[in-house]
């Protein structure tokens, strides 16, 4: 790419041989045109790459990368290392954005100089509730508000995607190895970090849902443990905010540490019993020294760690009367 790389958009890709075409054409022709579009194929077993070779090769500013399965937080990291682009825009490979997404994004972000810029997305593919989504134009510097909004789950607090970038708050990030909630753990750790947000509601991100996206195939004890990566590190970023924020990060926590607790009661299998035993402790580990009242659901995660058969039959009892009515 040339000097005149403004943004670089990454895409990372895997077996999305049906979308793939219409996401690469609504980067190709936007009306911003200073951009490079770094296009990662992830060990797609699709033709998802031979499409990715067909528009490399009509576009000279199409990236194209291929790789073995590394999953998307990674890939994403690979595509922020090659950019060249002052600012890094991420887009999903199932989904597309509007033709005028681009220019709307950089001139905002050129204006108020801001650390990023989050604009409004709309749901497509099936009948689902939209979004909690940006009401106005706002440049925000209070972290406490930012994450008011995250509780209130606002969907530009839980997405890299719709979302412009200055490369700079993106180069120190450490992306996890996660695969679930991968999204919310590291805009978290953005937000944490940035000076200054920019808030639009423009609508410029077209978002498909799927029922067979790849979190979705994930078993539970990879979800929840990921859940719980995300949890923890709510908790440390809003243990020094206001009292409500605390409460709330540490009411998640709880919630979703119970929630392993009855996946323990629920599983058969050995080897993840054993996994799912060595979380919970870990986790008890790190909430019981910041919480002075255990509401009922921590209360129960503690008596597990005492008792882990006892509060197995427990939990199984409940849940068979909760099936049976």
């Amino acid at each position: 790419m040339n000097n005149s790389t403004i943004i670089s958009v990454i895409v990372p890709i895997y077996n999305c041989e049906k979308y793939i075409e219409k996401c690469i054409k609504s980067i190709m022709y936007q009306t911003f045109k200073s951009f490079e579009l770094i296009l990662i194929n992830d060990g797609s077993t699709d033709s998802s790459l031979e499409i990715c070779k067909k528009y490399s090769c009509i576009d000279k500013r199409i990236v194209l990368i291929n790789q073995k399965n590394v999953g998307v937080s990674k890939t994403r990291e690979k595509g922020i290392s090659l950019a060249n682009g002052k600012y890094i825009f991420f887009i999903d490979s199932d989904d597309y954005i509007n033709k005028n997404c681009l220019e709307t994004m950089f001139k905002s972000i050129n204006e108020s100089k801001a650390d990023i810029v989050c604009c409004n997305s709309v749901n497509f593919g099936a009948d689902v509730k939209e979004p909690v989504n940006i009401k106005s134009d706002e440049i925000i510097t209070d972290k406490e508000r930012i994450y008011d909004d995250y509780f209130l789950r606002y969907r530009y607090t839980c997405t890299l995607w719709g979302k412009l970038f200055n490369k700079n708050i993106l180069k120190k990030l450490d992306f996890p190895n996660m695969r679930y909630a991968e999204d919310t753990f590291l805009i978290l750790k953005i937000f944490n970090q940035a000076e200054k947000i920019h808030l639009i509601k423009y609508i410029g991100y077209n978002y498909r849902i799927q029922s067979q996206s790849v979190s979705n195939t994930l078993d539970d004890y990879t979800k929840l443990t990921d859940i719980l990566k995300r949890d923890r590190l709510a908790c440390d970023i809003c243990r020094n905010l206001k009292k409500s924020l605390k409460q709330k990060a540490f009411n998640n926590f709880s919630d979703d540490l119970y929630a392993l607790v009855v996946l323990y009661a629920r599983e058969k299998d050995v080897k993840i019993l054993e996994k799912i035993n060595n979380a919970i402790y870990i986790n008890y580990n790190y909430i019981k020294k910041y919480v002075k009242k255990n509401g009922i659901k921590l209360k129960i995660v503690k008596a597990f760690c005492y008792n882990r058969y006892l509060i197995k039959k427990v939990i199984q009892v409940i849940y068979f009367f909760k099936t049976k009515l």
